[in-house]
Protein backbone atom coordinates (compact mmCIF):
# COMPACT_ATOMS: atom_id res chain seq x y z
CA UNK A 1 0.00 0.00 0.00
CA UNK A 2 2.88 2.36 0.55
CA UNK A 3 4.06 1.81 -2.97
CA UNK A 4 0.77 2.57 -4.61
CA UNK A 5 0.58 6.30 -5.19
CA UNK A 6 -3.08 6.23 -6.20
CA UNK A 7 -4.33 5.16 -2.79
CA UNK A 8 -5.71 7.77 -0.43
CA UNK A 9 -4.49 5.81 2.60
CA UNK A 10 -0.96 6.18 1.42
CA UNK A 11 -1.30 9.94 1.23
CA UNK A 12 -3.02 10.05 4.59
CA UNK A 13 -0.38 7.96 6.33
CA UNK A 14 2.38 9.83 4.62
CA UNK A 15 0.90 13.13 5.80
CA UNK A 16 0.64 11.80 9.38
CA UNK A 17 4.24 10.56 9.34
CA UNK A 18 5.53 13.84 7.92
CA UNK A 19 3.48 15.83 10.43
CA UNK A 20 4.85 13.74 13.30
CA UNK A 21 8.36 14.23 11.96
CA UNK A 22 7.77 17.96 11.66
CA UNK A 23 6.39 18.11 15.21
CA UNK A 24 9.33 16.11 16.55
CA UNK A 25 11.85 18.30 14.76
CA UNK A 26 10.00 21.41 15.96
CA UNK A 27 10.07 20.14 19.55
CA UNK A 28 13.74 19.26 19.22
CA UNK A 29 14.51 22.67 17.75
CA UNK A 30 12.58 24.36 20.56
CA UNK A 31 14.50 22.33 23.13
CA UNK A 32 17.74 23.18 21.39
CA UNK A 33 16.86 26.85 21.17
CA UNK A 34 15.81 27.00 24.82
CA UNK A 35 19.00 25.19 25.80
CA UNK A 36 21.03 27.57 23.66
CA UNK A 37 19.22 30.54 25.19
CA UNK A 38 19.90 29.22 28.70
CA UNK A 39 23.56 28.61 27.87
CA UNK A 40 23.82 32.09 26.35
CA UNK A 41 22.41 33.76 29.45
CA UNK A 42 24.55 31.60 31.73
CA UNK A 43 27.67 32.52 29.76
CA UNK A 44 26.64 36.18 29.66
CA UNK A 45 26.05 36.23 33.42
CA UNK A 46 29.39 34.48 34.04
CA UNK A 47 31.20 37.02 31.87
CA UNK A 48 29.50 39.89 33.72
CA UNK A 49 30.37 38.35 37.06
CA UNK A 50 34.02 37.87 36.10
CA UNK A 51 34.16 41.39 34.68
CA UNK A 52 32.74 42.96 37.81
CA UNK A 53 35.14 40.91 39.93
CA UNK A 54 38.05 42.06 37.78
CA UNK A 55 36.98 45.71 37.98
CA UNK A 56 36.56 45.46 41.76
CA UNK A 57 40.01 43.87 42.12
CA UNK A 58 41.58 46.64 40.05
CA UNK A 59 39.81 49.28 42.16
CA UNK A 60 41.05 47.65 45.38
CA UNK A 61 44.60 47.50 44.01
CA UNK A 62 44.48 51.21 43.10
CA UNK A 63 43.17 52.11 46.55
CA UNK A 64 45.90 50.00 48.16
CA UNK A 65 48.58 51.79 46.15
CA UNK A 66 47.20 55.21 47.07
CA UNK A 67 47.01 54.14 50.73
CA UNK A 68 50.63 53.02 50.73
CA UNK A 69 51.66 56.32 49.10
CA UNK A 70 49.77 58.25 51.79
CA UNK A 71 51.41 56.14 54.51
CA UNK A 72 54.85 56.90 53.09
CA UNK A 73 54.02 60.60 52.97
CA UNK A 74 52.75 60.43 56.56
CA UNK A 75 55.92 58.75 57.83
CA UNK A 76 58.03 61.31 55.94
CA UNK A 77 56.10 64.15 57.62
CA UNK A 78 56.51 62.55 61.05
CA UNK A 79 60.25 62.16 60.51
CA UNK A 80 60.51 65.76 59.33
CA UNK A 81 58.51 66.94 62.35
CA UNK A 82 60.81 65.04 64.72
CA UNK A 83 63.85 66.52 63.01
CA UNK A 84 62.45 70.05 63.32
CA UNK A 85 61.63 69.44 66.98
CA UNK A 86 65.19 68.30 67.63
CA UNK A 87 66.54 71.37 65.79
CA UNK A 88 64.34 73.71 67.83
CA UNK A 89 65.34 72.05 71.09
CA UNK A 90 69.04 72.31 70.24
CA UNK A 91 68.70 76.00 69.36
CA UNK A 92 67.20 76.89 72.76
CA UNK A 93 69.91 78.00 75.15
CA UNK A 94 68.64 77.94 78.74
CA UNK A 95 71.34 80.35 79.92
CA UNK A 96 70.19 82.89 77.35
CA UNK A 97 66.55 82.40 78.43
CA UNK A 98 67.56 83.01 82.06
CA UNK A 99 69.50 86.17 81.16
CA UNK A 100 66.53 87.58 79.20
CA UNK A 101 64.12 86.74 82.05
CA UNK A 102 66.31 88.46 84.66
CA UNK A 103 67.46 91.45 82.57
CA UNK A 104 64.43 92.36 80.51
CA UNK A 105 61.50 90.94 82.47
CA UNK A 106 62.84 91.66 85.98
CA UNK A 107 62.36 88.09 87.09
CA UNK A 108 64.35 86.53 89.91
CA UNK A 109 65.10 82.96 90.82
CA UNK A 110 62.92 81.88 93.76
CA UNK A 111 64.43 81.33 97.17
CA UNK A 112 64.21 77.92 98.79
CA UNK A 113 61.55 79.05 101.25
CA UNK A 114 59.41 80.38 98.37
CA UNK A 115 59.14 77.01 96.65
CA UNK A 116 55.95 75.11 97.49
CA UNK A 117 55.54 71.54 96.42
CA UNK A 118 52.04 70.26 95.70
CA UNK A 119 50.84 66.73 95.23
CA UNK A 120 49.06 66.26 91.92
CA UNK A 121 48.29 62.58 92.28
CA UNK A 122 44.57 61.97 91.78
CA UNK A 123 42.57 60.63 94.66
CA UNK A 124 39.77 58.13 94.28
CA UNK A 125 36.66 59.28 96.00
CA UNK A 126 32.96 59.37 95.41
CA UNK A 127 30.46 62.10 96.06
CA UNK A 128 26.78 61.60 96.83
CA UNK A 129 24.74 64.29 95.11
CA UNK A 130 21.30 63.47 96.46
CA UNK A 131 20.61 61.33 99.50
CA UNK A 132 18.77 58.07 98.87
CA UNK A 133 15.57 57.76 100.85
CA UNK A 134 13.97 54.42 101.48
CA UNK A 135 10.45 54.10 100.21
CA UNK A 136 7.75 52.30 102.07
CA UNK A 137 6.77 48.90 100.82
CA UNK A 138 3.71 49.18 98.61
CA UNK A 139 0.52 47.85 100.02
CA UNK A 140 -1.10 45.04 98.13
CA UNK A 141 0.30 41.88 96.61
CA UNK A 142 0.16 43.04 92.99
CA UNK A 143 1.98 46.30 93.73
CA UNK A 144 4.66 44.40 95.66
CA UNK A 145 5.21 42.05 92.71
CA UNK A 146 5.41 44.96 90.24
CA UNK A 147 7.88 46.77 92.49
CA UNK A 148 10.02 43.65 92.86
CA UNK A 149 9.96 43.03 89.10
CA UNK A 150 10.88 46.62 88.15
CA UNK A 151 13.53 46.72 90.89
CA UNK A 152 15.46 43.98 89.11
CA UNK A 153 15.82 46.13 85.98
CA UNK A 154 16.38 49.50 87.64
CA UNK A 155 20.11 49.59 86.87
CA UNK A 156 20.11 47.61 83.60
CA UNK A 157 20.11 50.71 81.34
CA UNK A 158 23.44 52.03 82.68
Amino acid sequence: MYLNNSSLAYDYRENIVTREKKVKTAVKSKKKSSLRRYLFFAAFYTILLCGSLLIRTVHIAEQSESLSALKEEYTAMINENKQLEVDINTQIDLKKVEEIAIAKLNMNTPLKNQIIYINTAPRDYGEVITPVTEEKNPSGGIMAMIKAFTGKFAYSSN
